[in-house]
């Protein structure tokens, strides 16, 4: 009788551009935890009508998700108790596939942990921006990107407790981590112990190098700078979009996050990017 592969049992669900690449290096390097190999970011959860037209598209034909978890993400896998992958897809997707993707993550394993970890809303979209420019996708202003596909999904996919209440909606709260991405970047030892003992492997030993990884995003680019800073009004409006549910996460998570500009710059009334 052939053994069937394992599914994934934690997910780091996002956000992009708030350190889920580092993350997912540093859970790889522990010996417990096996991470989706060679696609860190399989999409596995998206679901049986999306999944083969989802890679098709980037050039891998798979016909299910199975065929994708067999082919993509199991090299290198030895047993090890914990399998995790890194999709920030997750949040992203559709607001009409919002609650599916939880469904079948809670449908596949009703124990499932997920880690989201999350950057101040307002800088989150500056690094979109600043990459977007990089790449030469956008070449206009922020309210431009703002209105262009990219921007709408960058905006949509900054409202943390929005994408919350989806997974709130198939999980409880015990087995859903937010982590802050400025803090983990202050302190990545602590954040992996947090970390660490979420998924059950206790105080781990986190005795690891702590490089940053794909950290090309922080590179500045004065031009798109200049740009965000001319257009302080725009500024100010995504600011005020922003902030009601930035202040529903901070209820939800019962805290304040002092490293998040985006509500104390408010308090304060500096209006400045």
């Amino acid at each position: 009788m052939q053994m069937k592969n394992p599914t994934p049992n934690f997910v780091i669900i996002g956000a992009q551009k708030s350190g889920t690449t580092s993350l997912y290096e540093y859970l790889r390097a522990h010996p417990d935890v096996f991470m989706s190999s060679p696609l860190k970011e399989p999409g596995y959860f998206l679901g049986p009508d999306v999944v083969p037209q989802f890679w098709k598209r980037r050039g891998i034909d798979v016909a299910s998700p199975d065929e994708l978890l067999e082919r993509h993400m199991l090299q290198g896998y030895r047993g090890q108790p914990l399998f995790g992958e890194a999709s920030t897809y997750y949040t992203i997707g559709r607001r009409s596939r919002r609650e599916q993707i939880p469904q079948h993550m809670a449908a596949a394993d009703p124990r499932m942990k997920l880690i989201y970890i999350v950057r101040d809303p307002l800088e989150r979209i500056r690094s979109n921006y600043l990459h977007s420019v990089r790449r030469g996708t956008s070449t206009g202003s922020i309210a431009d990107f703002l209105n262009s596909g990219e921007g709408r999904i960058a905006l949509l996919t900054s409202q943390y407790h929005f994408q919350i209440e989806a997974y709130r909606a198939s999980f409880p709260a015990e087995q859903l981590l937010v982590l802050i991405f400025e803090e983990f970047v202050a302190a990545p030892e602590a954040g992996m112990r947090q970390v660490f003992e979420f998924l059950g492997l206790g105080r781990a030993a986190t005795s690891m190098a702590f490089a940053a990884h794909n950290v090309s995003e922080n590179r500045s680019d004065l031009a798109a700078d200049q740009r965000l800073r001319a257009d302080e009004k725009q500024w100010e409006e995504l600011r005020a979009l922003l902030l009601p549910d930035v202040e529903k996460l901070l209820a939800y998570l019962g805290r304040d996050i002092p490293a998040w500009g985006i509500t104390h710059d408010a308090r304060q009334g500096r209006g400045s990017v």
